[in-house]
Formats: structure tokens, C-alpha cells, sequence
């Protein structure tokens, strides 16, 4: 049996795999990690950020604007085919789980996703990406990490001023229908909307200027590798859903990006998974993503991906897809020609702390001193100015513009530091 030759061991809790060559031996030397081993076993939820109900929003808008020819202009796009896509419901327990079959190590190439069912590898790949998505891959002039000039007639002019703006804020507008009365600017709008709420699932962040720029020429916006670009933006989301800090202690994790195009994948992947997950639609129709149906997985999952069940390794296009142009680009020499920039983490505001007071160094006085010197630095709100309390006529100051005692002297500094320390922590002074 295939589970015979397979190694399996625990070692402080990581579970060390080695698997089957291509002949079918013990491949030794590629030793692979559970890259979330502290979720095996475990349940938690998922944060996912996708939103079906845009669709919905979009093409009653684009009716009222324009009607039936705008609503085909826009599904005619390379975004908008998607917006066939409206029954979809995420299994989240049974994701979870996956992720937590995930391994990483031996001779993984960086761009590929691999997990374990039973004692067999799949794996999710560039092919598979774009056979689900209808996305393509190849080259392309637009470059979203280069300096980008937004046209002056653009709508991020027009309408917002040049002012940085939220994709939130943009919906706003668009559901008003304040975006005056060209149906091609609503257009853009919901081209912009698909990448950042279906594809990116962000809407709590500004619109990129690259995004400004590409979303004005509807032909460039078509002919971007969007296959390329998400299914890179995919993987780095996957690389950090349920890893960072002790998620044992945390009811839940995010995972942003297009998961909806991996749980698609994994019902392909995995058919019994796929037949309690959805259901598929026998008439062939591409992508395969509009085939599918997604429900919520009924029952207890946890076990089920230990199960020896009939798998695919990788996904084989069809006839038929092999001739659509999306999966022609795959042929295009470097398919990730157009790299994803990861977002740079912003450091997560702390908490103001307090250097604890020294009390066997100070009299009754001065800790009256203190609370009054710097009462906002106790309140946790704006610190003042020491400079500014020698201007108050309160007896404490009296006391200390009068004596210059080493206690008086002590207490200047401790205010001074306190002040040090609530700029340090980002509160305004």
C-alpha cells in the first residue's frame, strides 16, 4: 500500500514526512515541515474578506446608468466574466483544515503550494491557478512597482480631487451614482471594484496610483496579466494565514486575496471533498470556476484529509481549454513577469506604558507634584510642555522656581522623561 511507504514521525510537535519518489520509493533526501503544525487537530475560524455582493451592486448601477449594453460591455471584460459567479459560499471549516495539511521544505519551488491527503501530494501551480480563474499570465508594459503619471481628465481628478481615496469611498459614490454620467466611467468603476473586493478582497484600503492609471484605458485594463499578478498576491496571503504569532491563543485568523480560487481548486483536486463542498455543473463552461455551486461543508472535517482518497496531483486542462488564450499565456516564457510587491507592514501602535515610580525615592510632595505636572500623561492623552508648567502659579511650582533641593532636581527630570517616553510612543506633545 501506498501508506506503507510512507515515513511519518513527531518531533516536538512537527511532523517530519518523507515521500514517494517518482518510482515510486522512499525519497530520503526531501524531508518535508508541516507549516502549521500547531493547527492540525485544532478548529478555528476564518476571516475571509471576499465580497459576492458586489456582483449584484454592480450590474444594477450599470443598468440604471446605461442599460443592458453597459451591463455586456462590462461582463465582456476580463474582471467582469466573473460576475456570473454569484453562488458561491465558502466551507470554511474545511479550509481550514487544508491549510493545516500544508508542508513546506525539500525541493518546493517558491511560486507552488503544496498539501497532503492520506499518504498522497497535491499540488497547486500556476496552470491550476489560471484553469479555475480564466486569468491570464505573460508580459506586460504596465507595471504596477514603477512611478505611474494619473491622467489629469481621470475620474481619481474629477470626482475625488487628487486626493487619496478608499476603495469604500469610491463604492460610495458609485452606488450613488455620482460618478456623472459617462456609463464607461461606471465601467471603470466596477473593473476597480473586482480587483479589490473579489480579487484582492481588501476595501479598507486606498486605491493604488497604478490602479488610478490602468483602470482609464479599458483595453490595457483587459490585456493586464491579472492571472499572473493575483495568483502571486494568492500565495503571499497563503503564506501568512494562521502563521503569525500564537494563533493557539486566538479564536480566529485572516485570510485575504482570491481563496475562493483555492477552495475551487481543492474541489477539483479533491472530488469527494468537492461533492459535499458543491456542486458541478456537467456542462462544461470556462473558467471551470464558473461551473461550480460552494455551500458551506456539512459535519466534522477535522479527520477527513487523512482519508486515502482519489486525488489529483495537478489539474489537466481539456481540449478545449488548452486553446483558451488564458492558458496559451502560460507559454509566455516568465509567466510572473509582473510581480507582486508585497504591502509594507505597518508597525501596530502600542500601547502607552509607563516607567513605574520610583515611590522610596520621592516624598508625599512631589508624587503630589507629579500627578499635578502631568496629568494628560496619566489620562493617556496629550503630554504638556514642561517649559509651559514653570508658567503655572501653583504652590508646587512656587516651590520649585524657590528651592533647588537634589529632590527638586530629581523631579524635573522624571517629568522630562516622562515626556520623552509619550513621544516615543507616538502621543503628541
Amino acid at each position: 500500500m501506498a501508506c506503507d511507504a510512507l515515513a511519518c514521525c513527531w518531533k516536538k510537535h512537527v511532523r517530519v514526512l518523507n515521500f514517494l519518489d517518482d518510482s515510486g520509493g522512499i525519497k530520503d533526501e526531501a524531508p518535508y515541515r508541516w507549516k502549521r503544525s500547531s493547527l492540525i487537530y485544532e478548529t478555528h475560524a476564518i476571516n475571509l474578506y471576499v465580497r459576492t455582493s458586489i456582483f449584484e451592486e454592480i450590474r444594477t448601477t450599470l443598468k440604471d446608468v446605461g442599460g443592458k449594453s453597459t451591463i455586456q460591455t462590462f461582463e465582456g471584460g476580463t474582471n467582469g466574466r466573473f460576475s456570473d459567479h454569484e453562488r458561491y459560499a465558502s466551507a470554511n471549516n474545511a479550509l481550514h483544515h487544508l491549510l493545516s495539511r500544508q508542508i513546506e521544505g525539500g525541493d518546493i519551488p517558491p511560486h507552488q503550494a503544496w498539501f497532503v491527503v492520506g499518504s498522497r501530494i497535491i499540488r497547486f501551480i500556476a496552470s491550476d491557478y489560471t484553469l479555475i480563474t480564466g486569468l491570464h499570465f505573460g508580459f506586460c508594459e504596465s507595471d504596477p512597482d514603477a512611478e505611474h503619471q494619473i491622467p489629469a481628465t481621470s475620474i481619481f481628478y474629477r470626482y475625488f480631487g487628487g486626493h487619496p481615496t478608499k476603495v469604500a469611498t469610491l463604492k460610495v459614490k458609485f452606488k450613488a451614482k455620482q460618478l456623472g454620467k459617462d456609463p464607461e466611467d461606471y465601467i471603470k468603476a466596477g473593473n476597480l471594484f473586482m480587483y479589490y473586493l473579489f480579487l484582492l478582497c481588501r476595501d479598507d484600503v486606498f486605491i493604488k496610483t497604478w490602479a488610478w492609471t490602468l483602470m482609464e484605458d479599458l483595453d490595457e485594463w483587459n490585456w493586464f496579466p491579472w492571472g499572473s499578478y493575483t495568483y502571486q498576491v494568492l500565495l503571499h496571503y497563503l503564506s501568512l494565514a494562521g502563521t503569525r504569532g500564537d494563533v493557539l491563543e486566538k479564536p480566529a485568523y485572516h485570510f485575504f486575496g482570491p481563496v475562493w480560487a483555492l477552495q475551487i481548486w481543492s474541489y477539483e483536486a479533491i472530488p469527494t471533498l468537492g461533492s459535499i463542498c458543491g456542486t458541478r455543473n456537467p456542462v462544461p463552461k470556462f473558467p471551470r470556476a464558473l461551473m461550480w455551486t460552494t455551500r458551506k461543508a456539512p459535519g466534522d472535517v477535522t479527520y477527513f484529509f487523512d482519508k486515502e482518497l482519489i486525488v489529483h496531483e495537478s489539474l489537466q486542462p481539456s481540449p478545449e481549454e488548452r486553446g483558451e488564450v488564458y492558458y496559451i499565456s502560460l507559454d509566455n516564457g516568465d509567466m510572473l513577469h509582473v510581480r507582486f510587491v508585497p504591502p509594507l507592514r505597518l508597525a501596530s501602535k502600542k500601547k502607552t506604558t509607563h516607567v513605574p515610580k520610583r515611590r522610596r525615592m520621592r516624598s508625599p510632595t512631589l508624587e503630589r507634584d507629579s500627578r499635578q505636572v502631568s496629568p494628560a500623561v496619566q489620562r493617556g492623552g496629550p503630554c504638556s510642555s514642561p517649559l509651559r508648567e514653570e508658567h503655572h502659579s501653583s504652590p508646587v511650582v512656587e516651590m520649585r522656581e524657590r528651592h533647588s533641593s537634589p529632590r527638586v532636581e530629581m523631579r524635573d527630570s522624571s517629568v522630562i522623561d516622562s515626556t520623552l517616553t509619550c513621544c516615543h510612543h507616538g502621543v503628541p506633545c
